[in-house]
Parts: structure tokens; C-alpha cells; sequence
């Protein structure tokens, strides 16, 4: 949880989900000093310890709510205890109105925590607040909105042939909602998963069409694809895999797809079912449209902003900006739908409206808001403007080190590779919180970013060390190995120049 000046301002949005955790973590700190006054260290040192590993962990914050409201009361309400005395009619004037004082400042701040309470009550309870933080959660029990209940009835009903494979965060549900049937490809019982994660996480980014992706298909007997297009859990590339030759869309709709394997065998399957993503429409049930409950509202919210969202991705523009107008006429201030919306605009060449839409962006949700704004500004070469909002960006992020990156690529734009490699050390001391596999991609482009910064500063051998320190990490990047041949030749060492030429042509040559 990043302590920072973008954050602790969330504190005093009555609206904002994080705000509660900033208020009961001022609380523990309160009831830390009430504590260590009265000498009472250990609920003092309890409180603090806590408060820390919620700070340090996210995942801590619930448990962390819980001791608060137990170990931090006493200490809290003690305040509101009033003297009482046994005769009422000799107590001074003055005492009997700091009496009368306080009980009216308690009967004040009960009021206005009955008040916060309703408030924050209504906007969970209409889901105002989960569509302000940009959250697919819906208040009340019942299936996520996000799961492809749909897709994997059409699985079923369709009797689709296995076996498949699935992104990470469907797995859970698949077996709960395909198995027996159909095992799934991997899920979140991480521990007996781990080997196969990472073959998952290789394979998907590779191309569709690609030898790997024939090869694991061959291994496990896979011939049906099922991939989540939420806005919240999607990383596929739609497009890719509806232009593939080796796999064929069958099923689309607001939050799923599912692709059976082009071979004989499954002819058949494919000739009754496969369909063009360039031709899918996306309506929403009559039912849904209906329904004026609060509910049935965010729930059309979310089918336009994912329908949206996909016909982006796949380049049907105009369908995208009317399917996300729509979302953003039921609620205009969705941070995650304005900063798609500025998207659709900045490659539309409306740099205008796109900026608008970014700034909107980041006033509801900074992280992403101000990253779009700073990339927008920089391609624009308004590099003070494009650095400001890159470190906001980075300064209310739980994982900042990409946007420091960022931040230290704009300073060699700039010329001031100083200030750079000041940068990428951020970006380095923050990569703890990346899981490991972006923890690597980050480590080789901060290798990289700092071979650039001791190029401009004229120090060649300090670049020569840190681009080998990046092809060390990633040895298979022909952009890495290309730059090191241009080390080599400002060097004047011609021969360790081409070999590097060499060997960024081999791993440029298009595998088969």
C-alpha cells in the first residue's frame, strides 16, 4: 500500500473504498499514542506491528480491520467517559458546563458517524462505490458477472472437444462449473500448478499460430480454448486469435470467448458453429435492459464498458465509442471506461479528447489515469507536463516500478540521463513487489534503460556492462543484442560488433 500524497487524499473521499482503511489505520495510530501514555505498551506495540504488515501486504488489511475495532476501542472511547458525581446540585458551574460540552461533541461525532455510515452503506448497497473504484464486484450474493456462465453452457450444451485450456483466473471456476467433464488446463491450487503456470504464462505470449502453441496443443490433447474478456481479467490478444489459422471462434460474447482447434475432427464442429468476430453484435437481454434496480443498472454498466472493450480490441471503432458512451451515460465517472474511451480517441489522432478523457481519468483512479496521460504528452513532446504526470502515476501505484521506468525513458528524451538512472534506481528498489516473471521483464528493461543513460553520458564501458547485464537476464531479445553491436562500434570494436549483428540476426529469423 503506497504511502503517498495521491493516496492519503482518497482519506477524506467519503466515496472512495480505500478511504476506510486510511481512517482505521489513522485509528490504530491514535490508540498507539492513548496507549504508550498510559504505559500500556504491548496493545500499543500490537496495533503498530499490525498496522505495518497492512501496510506492507494488502492481502493483511481485513484481519487488520478486525484487530482495530477490538484492541483500539478502549483506548478510543475512553474519551467520551464523563466524571459523575454523587451530588448533581454541588458540582461547580463550570464543570457542569464542560459536562453539557462534551456530551453535545459526542452527540456530534456519533451523528456524523451515523452519517458516514449511511453514506457509505448507500454506495455500497447501489454500487456506486465499486463503479467509482473501477471494480467489477457487485454488492449482494450470487455469481460474478465477470464468470462466462454463458460460454460454458455453450461448452456443454455443444459438447465441445477436449480437452481445454484457460487463462489462470478462469481455472477455479471451470472446475467448479465443467468438471468432471472437462479438467481444467491450470488454476489457483498454485503449489501442484507451478511447472504448468509458467508453461501457460510461455505459451500465451507466444502467436496463435505459432510452433509452440502447436506443440502444447499435441502434448496435452487440447482442441478447445476458453479465455475471459472482462475488462478486470483479460490479457489475450482477441485480435490475434481471431485472425489465426489454427484456431476458430465459436463462441463470443460481453465476457468470454471459446475457439475449437482447426483440424479434421473437429470439421464438423466447426462447420455448424464457427462464426466472424467482425460480425458478432453485442445487445444486451431484454431482461437486463429492464431492470431500473440498482443492480440491474450496473450490470448494463458493465455489458457496454466490456462490449466496448472488445470491439476496441478488435478495431470495430465506431461500435466501441458508442457501446462505451452508452456505459458512461448510466455512470459517467467510471475511471476505467474514461481511460479506455481517451484510448479509443488518441488512436483516432484526437489528442484533444483523448487528453480530456485521460485527465478525467486520473482524478478517479491516479495509477492508470496518469500513466495514459504521461505517455499521451510524451509522444506529444511536452516532456515537463508528460514527467509530472508519470510520477503521479508511479507515486499512488501498489507497484510502481514500470511507471518509474517509464519516468526515466522521458529523462533520456529529455537529455538529462542523470536524472534517469535516478529513476530506474527507484524503479529497482520497488521491483520486490512484482511477481517474478515482471520482476524479470523489469529487470532487463532497467539494465537497458541504464546502458542508454552511461551512452549520452559518454561512458561506453559502463553501457557495454549494463546492455551485457540485460542480454544476461533475456539472452533471446534481438533489440538487445542490436544494441549492443552499436556499443561495440562507437567503441571501435568492430569484430564484437558483428558477431553481436550476427547473433541479433539469428534470433530476428521467424520460427517455424
Amino acid at each position: 500500500m503506497p504511502l503517498s500524497p495521491a493516496l492519503l487524499a482518497q482519506g477524506l473521499n467519503w466515496e472512495n473504498l480505500n478511504s476506510t482503511y486510511l481512517w482505521l489505520l489513522g485509528a490504530a495510530v491514535v490508540a498507539s499514542i492513548v496507549a504508550l501514555k498510559r504505559k500500556e505498551v504491548a496493545p500499543a506495540a500490537f496495533l503498530l506491528g499490525c498496522a505495518y504488515l497492512s501496510v506492507r501486504h494488502v492481502r493483511f488489511q481485513a484481519l487488520f480491520a478486525i484487530v482495530v475495532i477490538v484492541v483500539a476501542a478502549p483506548f478510543l472511547t475512553g474519551w467520551f467517559r464523563q466524571e459523575t458525581t454523587t451530588e448533581a446540585s454541588g458540582a461547580k458551574p463550570r464543570e457542569a458546563a464542560r459536562r453539557r460540552l462534551a456530551t453535545a461533541v459526542t452527540a456530534l461525532l456519533v451523528g456524523l458517524g451515523v452519517l458516514l455510515m449511511g453514506i457509505r452503506a448507500y454506495g455500497l448497497v447501489s454500487d456506486r462505490a465499486y463503479l467509482l473504484a473501477g471494480e467489477d464486484a457487485l454488492f449482494g450474493a450470487g455469481l460474478s458477472k465477470s464468470y462466462p456462465e454463458d460460454a460454458a453452457e455453450f461448452i456443454l450444451r455443444e459438447r465441445l472437444p477436449g480437452n481445454i485450456f484457460n487463462d489462470y483466473d478462469l481455472g477455479g471456476y471451470l472446475v467448479f462449473r465443467l468438471g468432471p467433464q472437462y479438467p481444467d488446463y491450470v488454476d489457483g491450487r498454485a503449489i501442484p500448478f507451478v511447472e504448468v503456470m509458467f508453461e501457460q504464462r510461455e505459451v500465451m505470449r507466444q502467436p496463435p499460430d505459432s510452433e509452440a502453441w502447436r506443440e502444447e496443443a499435441d502434448r496435452r490433447g487440447i482442441n478447445t480454448l476458453i479465455f475471459s474478456l472482462a475488462r478486470s481479467r483479460t490479457s489475450v490478444p482477441l485480435r490475434q486469435f481471431c485472425t489465426s489459422q489454427a484456431w476458430k471462434l465459436v463462441y463470443l460474447d460481453d465476457v468470454a470467448a471459446v475457439f475449437v482447434r482447426n483440424r479434421p475432427e473437429n470439421a464438423q464442429v466447426l462447420d455448424r458453429l464457427q462464426i466472424d468476430c467482425a460480425k458478432v453484435g453485442f445487445e444486451p437481454p431484454a431482461t437486463l435492459i429492464a431492470d431500473t434496480s440498482f443492480r440491474g443498472r450496473a450490470e448494463l454498466f458493465h455489458f457496454y464498458a466490456d462490449a466496448g472493450s472488445i470491439l476496441y480490441r478488435l478495431s470495430r471503432t465506431l461500435e466501441a465509442e458508442a457501446a462505451l458512451d452508452r456505459a458512461l451515460e448510466i455512470f459517467p465517472d467510471e475511471p476505467n471506461v474514461l481511460h479506455m474511451r481517451g484510448r479509443l480517441y488518441e488512436v483516432n489522432g484526437q489528442f484533444g479528447d483523448a487528453e480530456r478523457e485521460y485527465q478525467m481519468a486520473a482524478r478517479l483512479g491516479p495509477t492508470d489515469g496518469n500513466w495514459a496521460l504521461g505517455m499521451l504528452y510524451f509522444k506529444e513532446q511536452r516532456y515537463p507536463e508528460a514527467t509530472r504526470a508519470m510520477r503521479r502515476a508511479a507515486d499512488s501505484s501498489p507497484r510502481p516500478s514500470e511507471y518509474y521506468y517509464h519516468l526515466g525513458r522521458m529523462y533520456l528524451a529529455m537529455k538529462r540521463p542523470q536524472e534517469a538512472l535516478d529513476a530506474f534506481k527507484a524503479a529497482e528498489a520497488k521491483s520486490f513487489r512484482e511477481p517474478p516473471d515482471t520482476r524479470i521483464k523489469i529487470e532487463t528493461m532497467l539494465a537497458e534503460g541504464r546502458a542508454m543513460a552511461w551512452a549520452d553520458m559518454g561512458d561506453l564501458d559502463r553501457a557495454v556492462e549494463f546492455e551485457r547485464e540485460a542480454l544476461n537476464i533475456t539472452p533471446s531479445d534481438p533489440h538487445l543484442w542490436t544494441t549492443l553491436a552499436r556499443f561495440y562500434e562507437a567503441q571501435g570494436r568492430e569484430n564484437l560488433a558483428q558477431q553481436a549483428r550476427q547473433q541479433a540476426a539469428v534470433l530476428s529469423r521467424p520460427q517455424r
